[in-house]
């Protein structure tokens, strides 16, 4: 499945709010509502791919950049 490859991408890469580390991506989920792992201070927590919690990919920099949304999901 393409979107398998393409999620598989994203893993080991930096989780960046407003030049802050918020983790490092670590595994995903598939189905109907995918969801990205994100490692955080010894801790999980996940980030859903639908719907614009990823502002964008810097895949030359091995970025993913998030929105302010994202911060209601750190636990």
């Amino acid at each position: 499945d393409s979107s398998d490859y393409i999620l598989s991408g994203l893993i080991d890469m930096e989780v960046i709010l407003n030049d802050e580390n918020l983790g490092v991506a670590t595994d995903y989920t598939t189905g109907a509502n995918p969801l990205l792992c994100v490692s955080y201070n010894n801790k999980q927590y996940y980030i859903p791919l639908n719907g614009d919690f990823i502002s964008s990919v810097d895949v030359v920099n091995h970025k993913i950049i998030v929105n302010d949304s994202v911060k209601g999901l750190i636990i």
